[in-house]
């Protein structure tokens, strides 16, 4: 899991940076990981704020590098809060 956080999430859908990795999602009975979790880096914070996160599908991930994890994903679709 160290590893997953210390690299950056790049969208090839659109060129964004989404961030980097703050979880994962496993599926314990096929000791699979099933998706990242990647909160919205969000520059200006306010007390109003929520906490949205890309939850990015582990068949979305393009590649994984020693910097970076390339995705491709409609971004809009995959933002929860």
């Amino acid at each position: 899991m160290l590893e997953f956080k210390e690299l950056e999430v790049i969208n090839l859908y659109n060129g964004k940076i989404l961030g980097n990795v703050s979880d994962l999602i496993i599926n314990m009975k096929e000791g699979k990981i099933e998706a990242i979790i990647v909160p919205e880096s969000n520059k200006i914070r306010t007390i109003f704020n929520t906490k949205n996160e890309y939850v990015i599908l582990w068949n979305e991930i393009k590649k994984i590098g020693e910097e970076v994890i390339l995705v491709v994903h409609d971004y809009e679709s995959c933002l929860q809060e």
